[in-house]
């Protein structure tokens, strides 16, 4: 398997910039961590993905904090990414699957909601909510970026599978384009319709080097083969600490903390993003007298 990536550049003739990342180690590990079935699996991949393909639009400490609410199974869905492409997400409905399931009841009937946090040294700089009207997560962050952020974006993710549970990705990928100032929405439109289609898809899928693949995206989109930087590696890395959980625990009421340990001198909490799990005993949290 070839190690995740993430490049970024400019289509100079069209004025639009991308970013192009491999995430297939990112969500192989994403989906092993939450024991996703095929169903979430593809929904999550997308999201974690998405949130890679954001890298770029950061710098230095900051990070944004994706957040996914629709009003059928899927509930909600968040995806955090910094700078570094550290991606991380907490999947609330891992197990889709069921005999009856009908498309609909996935996503809901209604709406549903996005919204995005941007962070500075843990400290939020601004923050926005859209409706979420297409139920599917890529076209959702596409609406919130063009509406709330008022610059046109288009995402296209796509993931495909093996039958093996102990390595479920066989690739996963992406593309982000967002309109510069000068660009001509006019032509830009067409491209960003080209990319929802199921060929582009198979583009992304290609087994090739990132050079290879922008020469094949290039063509498929009748732009020039465009100069590419290479960005951070993307991975699902989380920042939780046994000093972290432990900072947030010692903000609980003394008579919460008194009664989690009345029967017990140790307790065990994991992280909602990576499931790693911390023990804490009882002479960390609750001092004597």
């Amino acid at each position: 398997m070839e190690a995740d990536y993430s490049v970024r550049g400019t289509f100079r003739e069209l004025k639009v910039r991308f970013s192009l990342a491999d995430t297939t180690s990112l969500c192989a590990d994403a989906i092993r961590t939450f024991d996703a079935d095929p169903l979430a699996a593809e929904i999550f991949a997308n999201a974690l993905t998405t949130g890679a393909l954001l890298a770029p639009l950061l710098e230095g400490a900051e990070k944004y904090s994706c957040q996914w609410e629709y009003p059928g199974l899927l509930g909600k869905l968040l995806v955090d990414v910094n700078a570094r492409c550290d991606v991380r997400g907490i999947l609330n409905a891992p197990h889709l699957i069921s005999e009856n399931l009908k498309a609909e009841e996935i996503f809901g009937h209604e709406d549903g909601l996005m919204k995005v946090i941007k962070f500075d040294n843990g400290s939020i700089i601004n923050s926005g909510s859209t409706k979420a009207p297409l139920a599917d997560i890529t076209g959702d962050a596409g609406f919130f970026f063009s509406t709330s952020d008022q610059i046109e974006t288009e995402f296209a993710c796509a993931v495909r599978f093996n039958a093996d549970p102990t390595q479920p990705v066989r690739k996963a990928a992406g593309l982000m384009l967002q309109a510069m100032p000068d660009c001509d929405l006019a032509a830009f439109d067409p491209i960003r319709e080209r990319i929802r289609q199921n060929p582009f898809r198979e583009i992304l899928l290609e087994e090739c080097p990132p050079g290879q693949k922008l020469a094949r995206i290039a063509a498929a989109l009748s732009q020039d083969i465009p100069e590419f930087s290479y960005g951070p590696l993307p991975g699902f890395r989380c920042s939780c600490s046994h000093g972290k959980l432990l900072g947030s625990m010692k903000l609980m009421p003394r008579a919460d903390l008194a009664e989690i340990f009345s029967n017990r001198d140790s307790v065990a909490v994991k992280c909602e993003f990576c499931r790693r799990e911390y023990r804490f005993n009882k002479n960390e949290l609750i001092k004597n007298g």
